[in-house]
Protein backbone atom coordinates (compact mmCIF):
# COMPACT_ATOMS: atom_id res chain seq x y z
CA UNK A 1 0.00 0.00 0.00
CA UNK A 2 1.18 3.62 -0.96
CA UNK A 3 0.79 6.04 1.66
CA UNK A 4 -0.19 10.19 0.25
CA UNK A 5 2.43 12.20 1.12
CA UNK A 6 0.33 15.60 -0.06
CA UNK A 7 -2.10 16.41 -2.24
CA UNK A 8 -2.47 20.21 -4.20
CA UNK A 9 -5.08 21.46 -6.02
CA UNK A 10 -4.42 23.76 -8.80
CA UNK A 11 -7.08 25.39 -10.69
CA UNK A 12 -8.89 22.30 -11.54
CA UNK A 13 -6.04 19.75 -11.63
CA UNK A 14 -4.98 18.03 -8.56
CA UNK A 15 -1.30 16.29 -7.83
CA UNK A 16 -1.06 13.72 -5.38
CA UNK A 17 2.42 12.57 -3.83
CA UNK A 18 2.69 8.71 -2.52
CA UNK A 19 5.31 7.11 -0.39
CA UNK A 20 5.89 4.75 -2.69
CA UNK A 21 9.19 4.34 -4.51
CA UNK A 22 9.47 2.11 -8.04
CA UNK A 23 11.60 1.54 -10.53
CA UNK A 24 10.09 2.57 -13.97
CA UNK A 25 11.37 4.64 -17.34
CA UNK A 26 10.27 8.05 -17.68
CA UNK A 27 6.87 8.70 -19.92
CA UNK A 28 5.83 5.07 -18.01
CA UNK A 29 2.08 4.62 -16.09
CA UNK A 30 0.95 3.36 -12.53
CA UNK A 31 -2.32 2.20 -12.08
CA UNK A 32 -3.87 3.45 -8.45
CA UNK A 33 -6.45 1.56 -7.16
CA UNK A 34 -8.99 2.85 -4.31
CA UNK A 35 -11.58 0.09 -3.36
CA UNK A 36 -11.17 -2.28 -6.12
CA UNK A 37 -11.41 0.85 -8.39
CA UNK A 38 -8.40 0.86 -10.50
CA UNK A 39 -7.66 3.78 -12.88
CA UNK A 40 -4.13 4.91 -15.46
CA UNK A 41 -1.80 7.77 -14.30
CA UNK A 42 1.41 8.77 -16.04
CA UNK A 43 4.14 9.78 -13.73
CA UNK A 44 4.96 13.19 -12.97
CA UNK A 45 7.70 11.99 -10.85
CA UNK A 46 11.55 11.12 -12.06
CA UNK A 47 13.69 8.04 -11.03
CA UNK A 48 15.73 9.54 -8.61
CA UNK A 49 12.78 11.45 -6.49
CA UNK A 50 11.85 9.83 -3.35
CA UNK A 51 8.34 9.93 -4.12
CA UNK A 52 5.75 8.69 -7.08
CA UNK A 53 3.77 12.20 -8.20
CA UNK A 54 0.83 11.97 -9.99
CA UNK A 55 -1.47 14.89 -11.68
CA UNK A 56 -4.91 14.89 -13.09
CA UNK A 57 -7.66 16.83 -13.85
CA UNK A 58 -10.67 16.55 -11.08
CA UNK A 59 -13.75 15.34 -12.77
CA UNK A 60 -17.46 14.11 -11.35
CA UNK A 61 -16.05 11.04 -11.80
CA UNK A 62 -16.54 8.41 -8.60
CA UNK A 63 -12.85 7.17 -8.98
CA UNK A 64 -11.95 11.03 -8.97
CA UNK A 65 -14.09 12.41 -6.39
CA UNK A 66 -12.53 9.28 -3.83
CA UNK A 67 -9.26 10.41 -4.57
CA UNK A 68 -9.92 14.12 -4.06
CA UNK A 69 -11.36 12.73 -0.27
CA UNK A 70 -8.31 11.43 0.56
CA UNK A 71 -5.97 12.60 2.87
CA UNK A 72 -2.73 12.89 3.59
CA UNK A 73 -1.32 9.50 5.29
CA UNK A 74 -4.39 7.57 3.42
CA UNK A 75 -3.40 4.56 1.86
CA UNK A 76 -3.93 3.42 -1.63
CA UNK A 77 -2.69 0.40 -4.21
CA UNK A 78 -0.17 1.18 -6.77
CA UNK A 79 0.80 -1.35 -9.53
CA UNK A 80 2.95 -0.51 -11.97
CA UNK A 81 4.94 0.23 -14.23
CA UNK A 82 3.57 -0.31 -17.15
CA UNK A 83 3.55 0.72 -20.59
CA UNK A 84 6.75 1.47 -22.86
CA UNK A 85 5.25 3.49 -26.15
CA UNK A 86 5.67 6.73 -24.78
CA UNK A 87 9.40 6.95 -23.78
CA UNK A 88 12.19 8.45 -25.08
CA UNK A 89 13.43 7.15 -27.88
CA UNK A 90 17.05 8.18 -29.48
CA UNK A 91 17.70 11.07 -31.10
CA UNK A 92 19.86 14.22 -31.53
CA UNK A 93 16.81 16.97 -30.07
CA UNK A 94 13.55 15.51 -28.68
CA UNK A 95 10.59 17.89 -28.85
CA UNK A 96 7.55 18.15 -26.95
CA UNK A 97 4.15 19.11 -27.50
CA UNK A 98 1.60 18.95 -24.86
CA UNK A 99 -1.82 20.54 -23.65
CA UNK A 100 -3.33 20.78 -20.14
CA UNK A 101 -2.63 17.74 -18.37
CA UNK A 102 -0.82 16.04 -21.18
CA UNK A 103 2.52 17.74 -19.50
CA UNK A 104 2.00 14.81 -16.54
CA UNK A 105 4.51 12.27 -18.47
CA UNK A 106 6.54 15.38 -20.32
CA UNK A 107 7.51 16.49 -16.66
CA UNK A 108 9.33 13.36 -15.84
CA UNK A 109 10.96 12.78 -19.53
CA UNK A 110 12.61 16.01 -19.43
CA UNK A 111 13.96 16.12 -16.56
CA UNK A 112 15.84 13.55 -16.94
CA UNK A 113 16.91 14.13 -20.55
CA UNK A 114 17.75 17.62 -19.27
CA UNK A 115 20.13 15.52 -16.38
CA UNK A 116 21.71 13.78 -19.34
CA UNK A 117 22.51 17.17 -21.09
CA UNK A 118 20.30 16.13 -23.74
CA UNK A 119 18.38 18.68 -25.94
CA UNK A 120 14.84 18.91 -24.96
CA UNK A 121 11.85 22.00 -25.58
CA UNK A 122 8.50 21.84 -24.26
CA UNK A 123 5.76 24.05 -26.45
CA UNK A 124 3.05 23.86 -24.10
CA UNK A 125 -0.71 25.47 -24.32
CA UNK A 126 -2.45 25.78 -21.30
CA UNK A 127 -5.82 24.94 -20.75
CA UNK A 128 -8.94 27.56 -20.69
CA UNK A 129 -7.99 27.95 -16.86
CA UNK A 130 -4.52 28.82 -17.61
CA UNK A 131 -2.86 27.03 -15.16
CA UNK A 132 0.51 25.54 -16.25
CA UNK A 133 1.52 22.39 -13.66
CA UNK A 134 5.15 22.11 -13.31
CA UNK A 135 6.15 25.56 -14.47
CA UNK A 136 9.08 25.75 -12.13
CA UNK A 137 10.33 22.52 -12.76
CA UNK A 138 10.54 22.95 -16.50
CA UNK A 139 10.93 26.73 -17.06
CA UNK A 140 14.14 26.54 -18.76
CA UNK A 141 12.83 24.09 -22.20
CA UNK A 142 9.04 25.68 -22.04
CA UNK A 143 7.89 27.88 -24.63
CA UNK A 144 3.97 28.76 -23.96
CA UNK A 145 2.78 28.35 -27.51
CA UNK A 146 -0.33 27.76 -29.64
CA UNK A 147 0.17 24.67 -31.78
CA UNK A 148 1.48 25.74 -35.77
CA UNK A 149 3.38 24.58 -38.73
CA UNK A 150 6.57 26.09 -37.39
CA UNK A 151 6.93 24.62 -34.78
CA UNK A 152 7.31 21.09 -36.87
CA UNK A 153 9.35 23.23 -39.79
CA UNK A 154 12.13 24.47 -37.43
CA UNK A 155 12.65 20.96 -35.84
CA UNK A 156 12.53 18.59 -38.75
CA UNK A 157 15.28 16.21 -37.37
CA UNK A 158 13.57 15.89 -33.81
CA UNK A 159 11.73 13.58 -32.37
CA UNK A 160 8.38 14.66 -31.56
CA UNK A 161 6.18 13.59 -28.03
CA UNK A 162 2.88 14.56 -28.30
CA UNK A 163 0.44 14.33 -24.94
CA UNK A 164 -2.75 15.91 -23.96
CA UNK A 165 -6.45 15.13 -24.30
CA UNK A 166 -7.08 13.24 -27.86
CA UNK A 167 -8.73 16.28 -29.46
CA UNK A 168 -5.57 17.68 -29.02
CA UNK A 169 -3.46 14.90 -29.96
CA UNK A 170 -5.27 14.93 -32.83
CA UNK A 171 -5.04 17.78 -34.17
CA UNK A 172 -1.26 17.89 -33.37
CA UNK A 173 -0.27 14.78 -34.91
CA UNK A 174 -1.92 15.85 -38.05
CA UNK A 175 -0.08 19.28 -38.17
CA UNK A 176 3.05 17.26 -37.50
CA UNK A 177 2.25 14.79 -40.63
CA UNK A 178 1.08 17.70 -43.14
CA UNK A 179 4.75 19.43 -42.39
CA UNK A 180 6.39 16.45 -43.02
CA UNK A 181 7.44 14.54 -39.92
CA UNK A 182 7.43 10.85 -40.45
CA UNK A 183 5.22 8.80 -38.17
CA UNK A 184 8.20 6.53 -36.94
CA UNK A 185 9.35 10.15 -35.48
CA UNK A 186 6.26 11.00 -33.36
CA UNK A 187 5.06 9.38 -30.11
CA UNK A 188 1.38 10.17 -28.95
CA UNK A 189 0.01 9.84 -25.29
CA UNK A 190 -3.74 10.44 -25.59
CA UNK A 191 -5.20 11.58 -22.13
CA UNK A 192 -9.00 10.30 -21.81
CA UNK A 193 -9.49 11.38 -18.59
CA UNK A 194 -12.24 9.20 -16.58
Amino acid sequence: MAKILSKCKVGNKLIVKFDEKIQFNPGNTIDVIIDNDRRTFSIASTPWESFIMIATKIRNSPFKQKLLILKEGDEVKIEGPYQDEFVIKDSPKHVFITKGIGITPVRSMVLYLLKNSQDAAIYYQPDDDGVILFKEDLNSAMKIEQLDNKIFKENQDAMFYISGEPEFTKEATKIAVDNGIKPGKILVEPFSGY
